[in-house]
């Protein structure tokens, strides 16, 4: 009887207490028989920015969501002692408490500071039995991290994190394992305790890119009306070539309100891989935004944005905003766009940057004021053929008048480009170009380059003007006048810049074209910023009726088609944008 008494006690102990197997700790019953609070993993003590790592298998009943794993983050004091108190206790189906407080949505969400998951709920029971999991619990500071990624036994990958201020940082904490309705085999000699990669300032997401997906959330952006953000951050990619391309930054333009409180709405999420979500909106309509594209190599996606400089540019003009990222790395530029209507343009509404197995380092943030009629981010990031004017049309014998304040950025060509075309939409297929001048005299056409027939006085103005920083520096928050003049066959160009400091510069072309129809004008900017402060058509004065006294006689002298000659014989030409005749 003795023998039998002592047999069955054995038993008993086996089944309700933490016993090793060569290199393994079991946790709980195997036949799934432990009640929650019952049996304890060891103790792990964590020091100030250290991260300890735990693996293990997962075993469970299957009968109720809750039978997984659960971990607790404790002060450093064995559980019951005076001074014992629990930060958390985190069960696997994104659950948590602490004291009388739960993650529940109708509990106080201010003790912790983010919970979030990718399960499959419908799936979640067979997926979590025998899966394998890998848990770090990082301390940075006083922000501690519990982050479970989940390989099922069928190999889907699933994630759990939790985030957490424990104390001010400089205390030693305590973590240990449980389970509630099923065992846990520790694997022993995956088990570290390593110093922590503690993030640098403006950090989100682990070094190590071991942050899952919303694990870690940058400061909150505001953003009213006809106001546009600028932020800079640094990006680093989860993923080699050929992997996810989505292991990278995500933005989130959302209402202003805190992540989960009352109030908050996500309009939309958008990943640097061309791919954006609506809560709201189903899968397949996209009918929710008006735009979404980009300029990548794919073949190289996440090896070319990797360490690559993000300058990103969120702008509110009414209900539309734009959001734009600009890469840099080398000499590799790519960029994405993406358009949609945020509410009726007059709320309030915040942006934010997160991770997905990947880390970013926010640089600098900026909110700048939008001025009416300007054309173009105003932090002149604005890329090539993104950024349009109004389109002007002219008559026949009608003259042109634009008055623009114009905002450089750091080429010679960042700044205003006009170009005239035939009367038909951009896109179109009758849509034609006439021809395109640069603010640097710089232009093309349909038929060829023709730079050549640009005429200015640059260089006369400024001998330095050329040398790749003083043309930004004159014609940054210059005034440009700009007149398209139309008289009979003859298109002429002209723009005068005042810089602010005085100097005047003018750039002319003419050019023959002897449609009758009305031509188009429209300004675009690139990589720059302009406002129109003024526009007007008038009726062009007779031209043969011009005296050659309203002529610059140092202006250069072109016929009909176009041409600069050196000499007038008889015939009518053009000077300094005015026809006159030579019998």
């Amino acid at each position: 009887m003795k023998q039998i008494l002592r047999l069955t006690m054995v038993a008993v102990a086996l089944l309700c207490s933490t016993f090793a197997k060569a290199d393994t700790t079991v946790v709980g019953a195997e036949d799934n028989s432990t009640a929650f609070w019952s049996v304890f993993s060891d103790y792990y003590t964590i020091k100030p920015n250290e991260t300890l790592t735990l693996e293990f298998k997962n075993f469970s009943a299957k009968v109720a969501n809750w039978q997984n794993w659960v971990v607790a983050v404790t002060t450093d004091a064995e559980r019951g002692a005076e001074n014992y108190s629990e930060y958390v206790v985190l069960r696997a189906d994104n659950w948590a408490w602490q004291y009388g407080l739960n993650t529940g949505p109708d509990s106080s969400h201010d003790w912790f500071t983010s919970i979030s998951s990718n399960y499959v709920w419908e799936t979640f029971l067979d997926d979590m039995d025998g899966s394998d999991v890998v848990m770090t619990i990082t301390r940075a500071y006083e922000k501690v991290t519990i982050h479970a990624d989940i390989t099922t036994a069928g190999g889907k990958s699933y994630f759990e994190d939790f985030v957490i201020n424990c104390g001010d940082g400089e205390q030693n904490i305590r973590a240990f394992l449980l389970t509630d309705g099923g065992h846990l085999v520790i694997d022993n000699s995956k088990t570290t305790i390593k110093n922590t990669d503690l993030p640098v300032e403006g950090q989100v997401g682990k070094t190590d890119n071991t942050t899952g997906f919303f694990g870690e959330f940058s400061d909150y952006f505001t953003i009213n009306p006809n106001q546009t953000l600028t932020i800079e951050f640094d990006n680093y990619a989860g993923a080699e070539d050929g992997g996810y391309t989505w292991y990278n930054w995500l933005v989130a333009l959302t209402t202003d309100a805190d992540r989960g409180g009352e109030g908050y709405s996500e309009y939309a999420v958008v990943r640097p891989d061309n791919w954006g979500w609506n809560a709201t909106a189903d899968t397949n309509d996209k009918s929710w935004y008006k735009s979404l594209d980009n300029y990548y190599d794919w073949d190289h996606f996440n090896s070319n944005i990797d360490g690559a400089h993000v300058i990103m540019t969120i702008e509110r003009k009414g209900a539309e905003v734009t959001m734009q990222a600009y890469y840099t790395k080398d000499d590799i530029t790519y960029w994405e766009r993406f358009v949609l209507d945020c509410g009726d343009g007059s709320q309030v509404m915040r942006a934010f940057l997160s991770v997905d197995h990947s880390h970013l380092i926010v640089r600098s943030s900026a909110v700048a004021d939008n001025v009416e009629n300007s054309v173009g981010f105003v932090d002149n990031n604005s890329l090539w053929w993104n950024a349009f004017s109004d389109d002007y049309y002219v008559a026949q014998n009608k003259t042109l008048k634009l008055q623009l304040t114009t905002y450089t950025g750091a080429a010679n060509w960042n700044n205003w480009v006009a170009v005239v075309t035939n009367d038909a939409e951009r896109g179109e297929a009758t849509y034609s170009e006439i021809f395109a001048l640069r603010s640097d005299a710089y232009g093309w056409g349909n038929d060829s380059y023709n730079a050549e027939n640009i005429t200015n006085d640059y260089a006369e103005t400024n001998a330095d003007i050329w040398d790749g920083t003083t043309m930004p520096s004159e014609f940054n928050g210059a005034t440009t006048e700009i007149t398209l003049e139309r008289n009979d066959n003859i298109i002429n160009f002209k723009a005068v810049t005042t810089s602010t400091s005085g100097k005047v510069y003018t750039e002319q072309y003419t050019q023959e074209y002897a449609d009758a129809s009305d031509v188009r004008l429209f300004l675009v900017a690139d990589h720059s910023h302009f406002v129109v402060e003024g526009a007007e058509i008038i009726d062009t004065p007779t031209a043969i009726s011009r005296v050659s006294a309203e002529r610059s006689a140092a202006a250069p002298v072109f016929n009909l088609a176009g041409q600069r000659i050196n000499k007038a014989v008889k015939g009518v030409y053009v000077q300094d944008g005015k026809k006159f005749v030579v019998k």
